[in-house]
């Protein structure tokens, strides 16, 4: 008997980094919209389409951050692929202002980034 066996599964090694190299290991992570949450190092991924290369999508929330990149890795079949996510600082002020005599408003704003 003879069975031919696919690898239709890879690993990421995920490490999430600022500027300077320092981990960030309170930094969410998301692979094509499933959440990986706060998982670092090596973790299986299921690819679909029975095991091709597969080019995901990567996402991170992480406060006071924003992503440098990379923002797409690809996956192989059967082997590790290393995921070095690098964020940057980011500090941003909004004020919020009456229109009609300029006083500020207090407020929550939410930044959404279109794609």
């Amino acid at each position: 008997l003879e069975v031919a066996m696919e690898a239709v599964a890879g690993v990421l090694d995920i490490s999430v980094e600022d500027k300077r190299g320092a981990k960030i290991r309170t930094c969410e992570v998301w692979l094509d919209g499933v959440a990986l949450g706060t998982q670092r190092g090596l973790i299986p991924i299921n690819l679909p389409g029975g095991g091709k290369p597969h080019e995901a999508r990567v996402d991170v929330s992480a406060p006071g951050y924003a992503l440098v990149g990379p923002s797409r890795v690809t996956v192989f079949a059967g082997h590790t692929t290393p995921l070095k996510i690098r964020l940057v600082a980011t500090r941003c002020l909004i004020r919020v202002e009456d229109a009609r005599d300029g006083a500020p408003i207090e407020c929550r704003v939410c930044l959404v980034r279109e794609r």
